[in-house]
């Protein structure tokens, strides 16, 4: 089993987390680019309610199916085939919309492109991992967040403005997957691993997965969009249609949100060096579950833009602190694969995360929901002991085999 020792600051390495970066950005014009043009794709089809949102639940699905499996590829056949076709897909899949000549080929279309995005996705996080350890890897995958964050706040006004012209351009926008795919076609490495007999990878990755320790990190990803995902979900319906407060107001609070989370992991590298990641991410919680609580039992105006930002915050650092440990707890050649899993894992927690806070309000009150929810985040704490094993993996240079050992030689 190979080790990954390879961590260095040449210029390849430095295009390689910029080709991530920018891949990782591209691929959110599947779905933040295009949401202001639903509503007029609905209006100008003809279709209902449940039409309309299959465009969103089609593209989002295959993200549970296949990050696995498109992981399984970049482990076995390097990061840049996956790379170049993956994008490739996305961006064809952008224009093939332009030309569909019903409904059902938009949703058969959008599956596809939904399965690219299941690829794209966590390879992102898997090349900045292949080329940057420790404290080094907080800040590159910080600067992942950021990219995000800013995609996250530009890509609906950018919908907005250019879905008065024609609902189909933001679609279009999309093929700005195709010029990545040519670039990392021709800027990155044939492999950046070695190629694994299949005899060879099926057991040490399976030895990985169940891990205590993997285990822990798997469960906290997927906690952590059970949260962010029932927060960003119902708090518009909490604060509009039970406290009387203005979607304006909302749209403030929830931006103020992705504000001091990317605040938070602009710093995220240095915080890490003077406090240990497994505390960081203990605080984070205590800091998410207390707001959703606060929430719910302050019914004024006055704190929900403190417990808005102090929620961002929270999310923003945990978040970078999760995606540093998994990509240093395998070795390189079964880190696509492994990253992969937790994507899945990632992606089940978004889907989950409506339905379980949706099933909560059919028993009891949105607010009492809101207190269940931060008392499931404080549970949560549960797995800090076991997360705190990982800490060393961003303190050192993270070159120990994790198969072999669970602490630095």
């Amino acid at each position: 089993m190979n080790t990954d020792t390879r961590m260095t600051n040449t210029p390849d390495d430095r295009t390689q987390i910029w080709l991530a970066i920018l891949a990782s950005a591209a691929i959110l014009t599947g779905i933040q680019l295009i949401l202001p043009a639903l509503p007029v794709m609905q209006r100008e089809l003809g279709l209902s309610d449940s039409q309309i949102a299959l465009v969103t639940s089609a593209y989002l699905f295959p993200s549970v199916l296949f990050a696995f499996p498109s992981g399984l590829l970049a482990d076995r056949f390097g990061r840049r085939p996956v790379y170049v076709v993956s994008l490739s897909i996305f961006g064809l899949c952008g224009l093939a919309l332009l030309f569909s000549p019903s409904f059902t080929i938009i949703v058969i279309i959008r599956v596809v492109q939904g399965a690219a995005f299941a690829a794209v996705h966590p390879l992102s996080i898997t090349m900045i991992g292949d080329v940057r350890s420790g404290g080094d890897q907080v800040t590159a995958q910080g600067l992942r967040y950021v990219a995000l964050a800013i995609s996250d706040a530009a890509l609906p006004m950018i919908g907005g403005l250019v879905v008065g012209i024609s609902w189909l351009l933001p679609f279009s926008l999309q093929v700005v997957a195709l010029p990545l795919a040519l670039a990392g076609w021709f800027l990155m490495p044939k492999s950046s691993v070695s190629r694994q007999p299949t005899a060879g990878y099926w057991r040490p990755l399976f030895r990985i997965l169940k891990q205590k320790t993997s285990l822990a990190l798997q469960l906290s990803g997927f906690l952590r969009f059970v949260f962010k995902f029932a927060f960003m979900t119902y708090i518009p319906i909490l604060l509009v249609s039970k406290r009387g407060l203005s979607p304006t107001f909302v749209g403030v609070a929830l931006g103020g949100a992705a504000l001091s989370g990317t605040a938070m992991v602009a710093v995220s590298g240095r915080l890490v060096r003077l406090v240990a990641p497994s505390r960081l991410m203990a605080v984070s919680l205590v800091v998410i579950g207390s707001s959703f609580i606060a929430m719910a039992i302050d019914r004024s105006a006055i704190f929900v833009l403190p417990l808005c930002l102090a929620f961002g915050a929270a999310d923003g650092i945990y978040g970078v602190l999760q995606n540093a440990l998994i990509t240093q707890t395998p070795p390189a050649d079964l880190r696509a694969a492994f990253i992969a899993a937790t994507a899945s894992v990632r992606n089940f927690g978004k889907f989950s995360a409506p339905s379980i806070l949706g099933l909560s309000v059919l028993v009891f009150s949105l607010e009492s929901s809101f207190i269940f929810m931060g008392l499931l985040a404080l549970a949560a704490l549960l797995t800090i002991p076991m997360l705190s094993q990982l800490d060393w993996r961003l303190t050192t240079d993270g070159s120990v085999d994790p198969i072999k050992t669970t602490e630095p030689q």
